[in-house]
């Protein structure tokens, strides 16, 4: 029965250390990829609650010469406003081309 071998599995019959020639070598190469990635934003505002804090400061003035009175309400709310922030990114055609050495292999 024939057994089928990978040439980078270990057991690979060519691969013995009586015979260091026939075993196969590994490779690697440094390639250089780009891609420009396209970031889009999205902010959805939810439905704003309000709430009165303490009671309203009412301010009154006599405006003397037009003979009329003017009231000027001051009320301090608490405003909860729920925001959901979502990124999408999308990206085009890549570019590869060889690169140089690098210390990606050292470890």
């Amino acid at each position: 029965m024939k057994e089928d071998f990978s040439p980078l599995d270990k057991s690979y019959p060519s691969c013995k250390p009586t015979n260091p020639c026939d075993c196969p070598k590994e490779v690697s190469q440094v390639i250089d990829m780009t891609t420009p990635i396209e970031l889009k934003p999205t902010v959805t505002v939810g439905s704003i609650e309000i709430k009165c804090c303490d009671d309203p400061v009412v301010e009154c003035k006599i405006d003397k010469y037009s003979k009329s009175i003017k009231l000027t309400v001051t009320q301090k709310l608490k405003v909860q406003i729920p925001i959901a922030y979502k990124i999408t990114a999308t990206t085009e055609d890549f570019t590869a081309s060889c690169g140089k050495g690098c210390d990606c292999f050292k470890g």
